[in-house]
């Protein structure tokens, strides 16, 4: 046998061997993917099959359902807002400033992230019911307790390091180099990040925002440690499903449920919308 024989027979079984492997990888990953969308196919579909089209319809046009999703909608607003004026200057530092102990800040500001919102809801409680904040809030006319403050609160210290964490990787995007190209013209730092840092990061910034106001609208386990459940003041979406689950109410928990998923849907809707090519999550 000659020897060109010999090498297409060693080289054969390899050849096949990787076209299988071609075919079989690609083949597993969508697999994984189609799986993972018929899971979340088949849970709405459940639910919506065990609610039923009437009893749907019936819980949509309840005024206990628009309030609780106006609630969900305004505070998550209001905290979101918030936010950004703590996390747009935060982020802008991590990013572009020399800060001192740099590993140490990041994981400082990063913290609230790792732990669960639930405990975050109990040292906020501890805090807010001490002196001196207590007593400072009181001088101002501020309660944060079992009212719509007391979500904005709580939905805010549970945000604030997710924002500050996007705010810094929309901020990573930018190019430095324009930046420092404005500033070799004359320009002053805050005119540098006014016209040219902010615009280049809009669309980061923006979306960015989207994903911020949908955290806080899904947060309830805070609420439950902090303000606690009080109708038409407290009772955002994701903790009226807890609620009236305790209750044995199940149909609103399907209701409020399948809105809540629409949410976030139409969030991450916008995200990819808005960012394009160039989110930063």
């Amino acid at each position: 046998m000659s020897i060109e024989a010999l090498d297409t027979i060693e080289v054969f079984p390899a050849e096949k061997s990787r076209r299988w492997q071609a075919v079989l990888w690609p083949a597993a990953a969508v697999g994984c993917v189609a799986l993972v969308l018929l899971g979340y196919v088949a849970l709405m579909a459940g639910n919506l099959a065990y609610l039923g089209l009437g009893d749907l319809t019936v819980f949509l046009g309840t005024r206990r359902l628009w309030v609780r999703v106006w609630l969900t909608v305004w505070t998550a607003a209001v905290s979101t807002l918030l936010s950004l004026v703590v996390g747009i200057p935060a982020g802008y530092a991590l990013s572009r400033l020399r800060l001192p102990w740099p590993k140490f800040t990041t994981m400082l500001i990063d913290l609230p992230v790792m732990v669960p919102p639930a405990a975050v809801g109990f040292f906020l409680f501890g805090v807010m019911t001490r002196f001196p904040v207590r007593h400072l809030c009181e001088l101002a006319g501020l309660r944060f307790g079992h009212n719509s403050s007391g979500v904005v609160l709580v939905q805010f210290v549970v945000t604030v390091a997710f924002c500050t964490r996007l705010m810094k990787a929309g901020f990573d995007a930018v190019n430095p180099r324009f930046e420092q190209v404005s500033r070799s013209l004359g320009a002053s730092l805050p005119t540098t990040l006014r016209r040219v840092t902010l615009p280049l990061a809009k669309n980061a910034i923006l979306a960015s925002t989207v994903i911020v106001w949908a955290r806080a609208a899904a947060e309830w386990e805070g609420l439950m440690i902090f303000v606690g459940g009080t109708m038409g003041r407290t009772d955002v979406l994701p903790f009226s499903v807890y609620l009236d689950w305790n209750g044995a109410l199940y149909g609103p928990v399907v209701t409020y449920s399948l809105i809540s998923v629409a949410l976030a849907v139409a969030s991450m809707g916008a995200v990819r919308l808005i960012g394009g090519k160039k989110y930063v999550w």
